[in-house]
């Protein structure tokens, strides 16, 4: 038992830390790119003075209490949202290896959950197909997250990476079907006459790309801007914020995004999570004063679509339950279950 609790244990850790480092590297590319530079080479500096971090004051969160948020060299202080962006990218991949792949695929739904779970059965005895998910949706919540840095800096992702994602994304769901464990709206007959990797693949992934674009413009212009489509080259990063540059259209390729790898159904879905959550934040506002009341009315929907998503991700089985409850019709005409 103390062999396979070690186990256990080295393996929630090591997930956590996986998170941590990625959650690390998120905000060398929150920094560095609107900036121009390069997010492959050279190491991690104090901008204040320009000294190289060591490894060992770079490690995710504990390097930034070890230091006790200020530099080793010049006592500049480091801002605390490095290590709140590597917690909470820790804290959502240790949440997601229990809640999604260790429990053997509990919260996705029209699949069958693993029978034998555990660190065992599902990682030493390597499932693939829920490994491969768990690593899908956590692409996509990492994804959603650098964006979030993006718009609370002021700065937009360059259309270069969001169509690398898109293409990636996509891809992916061509070679690997399972990704998709909900089809789209078709009839199971069609199906047969159709290459499965096609439909499964390219054709839901547009499908959900399309509709997740269309959410997003709907809950922009619900909350009343606009997108704005500038050039990355025409923008200074530093002028962005105090002219009111409006970023507002990084949600739109988020939701398309989502849509992507999820579906319309999972679209449709986390958008209204989003515009529940942001009522919730504009009915927090009234009430609140000071500082805390400004953070709450700087809150951009990106950072809040990271939540949704992930909100919706853990309770996915659930609400498609509803869904199809509700509709009262069979899940194989409104649905379809992909298998690896």
């Amino acid at each position: 038992l103390m062999r396979i609790w070690s186990v256990d244990a080295l393996a929630a850790a090591w997930f956590c830390a996986l998170g941590g480092m990625i959650g690390s590297f998120l905000n060398v590319v929150a920094y560095r790119v609107p900036l121009g530079r390069s997010v492959v080479f050279g190491r991690s500096y104090c901008p204040t003075c320009g000294q190289r971090i060591g490894l060992r004051d770079n490690i995710p969160v504990l390097g930034w209490l070890f230091l006790k948020g200020r530099c080793r060299l010049c006592s500049s202080a480091i801002s605390p949202r490095y290590p709140l962006v590597e917690g909470i990218l820790a804290g959502t991949f240790l949440l997601f290896y229990f809640a999604e792949l260790i429990s053997g695929g509990m919260n996705i739904p029209l699949r069958e959950p693993n029978y034998y779970r555990g660190v065992t059965w599902i990682l030493l005895e390597t499932k693939w197909d829920i490994v491969l998910l768990y690593a899908y949706h956590m692409f996509l919540l990492s994804m959603l997250l650098v964006w979030a840095l993006f718009a609370i800096d002021g700065a937009r992702v360059p259309r270069r990476w969001v169509a690398a994602t898109f293409a990636a994304a996509t891809l992916a769901a061509i070679a690997l079907p399972g990704l998709h464990p909900v089809g789209i709206l078709i009839q199971q007959e069609l199906l047969k006459t159709l290459p499965t990797r096609l439909v499964q693949g390219f054709f839901v992934s547009c499908v959900g790309g399309l509709a997740g674009a269309i959410l997003g413009y709907a809950v922009v212009w619900r909350m009343g801007t606009r997108p704005k489509l500038v050039s990355q080259e025409n923008l200074n990063p530093h002028d962005s914020v105090s002219h009111g540059f409006d970023v507002s259209y990084d949600l739109v390729a988020g939701m398309s995004l989502l849509g992507i790898t999820n579906g319309w159904q999972a679209a449709l879905t986390t958008s209204a999570i989003l515009l529940l959550f942001r009522g919730t934040l504009k009915g927090m506002s009234l009430v609140a004063r000071g500082r805390f009341k400004t953070y709450i009315e700087r809150t951009p929907l990106e950072a809040l679509l990271f939540l949704s998503a992930a909100v919706h991700l853990m309770f996915w089985r659930l609400i498609v339950g509803l869904w199809t409850e509700g509709i009262g019709i069979e899940t194989g005409i409104l649905f379809t279950a992909s298998s690896v």
